[in-house]
């Protein structure tokens, strides 16, 4: 069993209004519009609409090849 050391400070709350005001900056500065009161379902059907595929698992599937390219070569991108 892992046990941590004793002198390790505090673990402390993260003042998360600062994160989001440092991503919404970041979202400005990227030009991409934020709606905070977009629910997931309502993203994802902007996705599709926008010509994502979600059948396709893009992000999953390159990590996959990334990890493992002698596994996920080439011969997935023929379909």
């Amino acid at each position: 069993m892992m046990t941590l050391p004793k002198d390790l400070p505090p673990v402390k709350p993260i003042d998360k209004t600062k994160l989001a005001r440092a991503f919404a900056d970041w979202a400005a500065k990227a030009g991409i519009p934020l709606d905070m009161d977009v629910t997931p379902e309502q993203a994802q059907e902007q996705m599709r609409t926008d010509g994502v595929r979600p059948e396709d698992n893009i992000l999953s599937s390159e990590l996959l090849r990334m990890r493992y390219p002698e596994d996920y070569s080439d011969k997935d991108d023929e379909k």
